[in-house]
């Protein structure tokens, strides 16, 4: 999913958010879009940074509290636990359980 953010960094922004806070699913798109950002910031790409941190900030007003998956809610608790205690501190600040992570996705 990050590299729809780098991609398309110039979709209409708007929209999406309404779309994505309709579904109560914003932290899933603040998570994509950071480590988006990440990855432009790692190649240097500050057109590709600028604007997605703009997107970070707008949604990051957005955060809904209650913990959330990337997809994945047949979770068996032991996972759930794992994940909690595992996961990278972007996933964690958004309440997220995931262990994706940058270093996880090849963008080079």
């Amino acid at each position: 999913m990050p590299w729809l953010a780098l991609s398309y960094c110039e979709l209409d922004w708007d929209w999406l958010i309404a779309r994505v806070k309709q579904r109560e699913t914003q932290n899933r798109l603040r998570f994509v879009v950071t480590l988006g950002l990440r990855i432009a910031e790692k190649h240097g790409d500050e057109n590709v940074s600028c604007r997605l941190r703009q997107i970070e900030e707008t949604v990051r007003c957005a955060r809904l509290v209650f913990e959330d998956t990337l997809c994945q809610a047949s979770l068996l608790d032991a996972e759930r636990r794992w994940l909690r205690n595992s996961r990278p501190e972007d996933a964690r600040s958004w309440n997220l359980l995931t262990d994706l992570d940058v270093e996880h996705l090849s963008y080079d």
